[in-house]
């Protein structure tokens, strides 16, 4: 099922992948991501912006202009900033060479849903098609990836917060179940009147990222291709053993002439056995390894259900210390305003305080219009 993903992020984090958006560094360095095809890296192209520079300098500029408007209570070192999202092209719309159709739609739903000045840009790769394993449900299922694109928003959102409209930048109030639902549902909608094929095609829904499934695809395709190299090693010393003592058998019942000419024939077989005894060890952990590789298999599914219970745990304990954290600040923050007010009263600058408070008022105001 293909499906669009966001993932919360804040400015120094979409920096730290400069190297994987930046289109020049992309080309020149070496990635951990063996599937990015250099050759093929001319055939990617930005939508809505040049550059990563330019996605970077476009979310830090809405922050500071929306801030500016709508002051935050308080700001974390770890505030999120930036949505970064994946959406994937179905094959179908690739096959039928629409690809390039699909993405700038995609677009247009994002600047039309979110609003132009929250949309930064996307990064459309046609250098990571690749073969990969699908190990989600319990099964091993081989697919070709899709061609997908990459994308930038900020989290705008409005709120209420103890009976008062707020709004502004906020991770938490802007990424929902029902974020992820409402985008995909206007893709699937939109695949369906413009293309004639479903986004949403009613399959379980992926849980990993793309770079995870990578991840996981290289470590389990490095241990897939060992446990081979190991069993066909093991195959071909017991086919060689078996024929040398078959071999070996049939010299011991020939004529005395003929033991003696194949001499060194049995020597060489005995010194075979003797090295097959001493790499035995080797050749049966090779064996465990095997069997570790496909109980690990088995295993997935479990640990994967494990690994998100944690997580939801996890994101509770820290809805709640969020809540803690803003509750002090705010109290914090009303006993010295209250302090601040009576040191005003008390040293007789209270009506320059209100004529300077009317003062912003009206220029806040023309601002507005």
């Amino acid at each position: 099922m293909a499906s669009v993903d966001l993932q919360k992020n804040n400015i120094n984090g979409i920096k730290g992948m400069k190297v994987h958006y930046d289109d020049q560094l992309r080309e020149q360095r070496n990635h951990s991501n063996k599937d990015i095809q250099k050759d093929r890296v001319k055939l990617n192209y930005w939508i809505g912006c040049g550059s990563f520079e330019d996605v970077c300098n476009k979310v830090a500029a809405r922050t500071a202009e929306v801030d500016l408007m709508h002051p935050p209570k308080v700001i974390r070192k770890d505030r999120v900033t930036v949505i970064s999202g994946t959406v994937p092209c179905p094959k179908e719309v690739t096959d039928a060479g629409k690809e390039d159709e699909f993405f700038e739609k995609f677009y247009e739903i994002l600047k039309a849903h979110y609003g132009v000045e929250n949309v930064h840009g996307m990064s459309v790769h046609k250098d990571e098609v690749h073969t990969y394993i699908d190990y989600q449900g319990g099964n091993a299922e081989e697919k070709e990836s899709l061609v997908h694109a990459h994308f930038w928003l900020s989290p705008y959102a409005k709120w209420k917060e103890k009976g008062a409209d707020r709004e502004g930048i906020n991770g938490k109030n802007f990424l929902k179940k029902s974020t992820y639902n409402e985008l995909n549902k206007l893709v699937d909608q939109m695949c369906r009147k413009e293309f004639g094929v479903a986004y949403m095609t009613g399959g379980v829904a992926g849980k990993k990222s793309v770079e995870q499934l990578k991840k996981e695809n290289d470590t389990i395709r490095e241990a897939n291709e060992k446990a081979a190299q190991a069993e066909a090693k093991v195959d071909a010393l017991e086919e060689q053993i078996q024929e040398k003592q078959q071999a070996l058998e049939h010299i011991k019942e020939l004529p005395g002439g003929m033991v003696l000419a194949k001499k060194a024939r049995i020597e060489q077989m005995e010194e075979t056995e003797r090295r097959y005894k001493d790499e035995k060890p080797l050749i049966e952990q090779a064996k465990k390894d095997m069997i570790a590789v496909e109980e690990a298999k088995k295993d997935v599914k479990t640990k994967e259900e494990k690994l998100e219970h944690e997580q939801e745990e996890l994101r509770r304990r820290k809805a709640r210390f969020d809540e803690e954290v803003n509750y002090a600040a705010n109290k914090k923050v009303s006993i010295m305003k209250d302090h601040a007010l009576l040191f005003i009263k008390a040293k007789g600058l209270w009506e320059e305080f209100k004529a300077w408070i009317e003062k912003m008022i009206n220029k806040a105001t023309a601002g507005q219009h």
